[in-house]
């Protein structure tokens, strides 16, 4: 997408009767989101670590905390959460099961590694709206 890194995914198949399709949250509860509001992510990693004996395409669940939002042309946002590699493009989602954003990346240097900052795409301003305007 121009305003942010997303990418659209079609199907020809109508893949609601295989999975739950989930609602985007509505603009004002994300630039409203607040530090330390618990969110979640399902998605599937590379298992390593840990992880590492897990077989392939297994989905893990992932509770954390909301951090912060950046402050730059970007539609960023901060959240601490176990995110494994392979996450990137899943859904964060709030307590009512809606999508505030895509995982983008875990900062993995320095201070940042031992409190599992993450980064999303947040579904605001123009990215929210380029998202709105190419889903079929």
């Amino acid at each position: 997408m121009q305003f942010g890194d997303v990418a659209l995914l079609y199907t020809k198949e109508d893949i609601s009767k295989y999975m739950k399709i989930r609602k985007i949250a509505p603009e004002k509860s994300i630039t409203n989101i607040k530090a330390n509001t618990p969110i979640h992510m399902y998605h599937y990693g590379l298992p390593t670590g840990k992880f590492k004996n897990d077989p392939m395409g297994t989905m893990y669940h992932s509770k954390g905390k909301y951090s912060l939002m950046a402050r730059n042309i970007n539609p960023m946002g901060y959240y601490q959460i176990m995110a494994e590699p392979g996450s990137s493009g899943g859904a964060i989602l709030n307590s009512k099961n809606e999508v505030l954003g895509i995982h983008a990346f875990r900062i993995d240097s320095g201070d940042y590694k031992k409190y599992h900052l993450n980064t999303m795409a947040e579904l605001r301003s123009k990215l929210r709206k380029e998202v709105i305007q190419n889903i079929i």
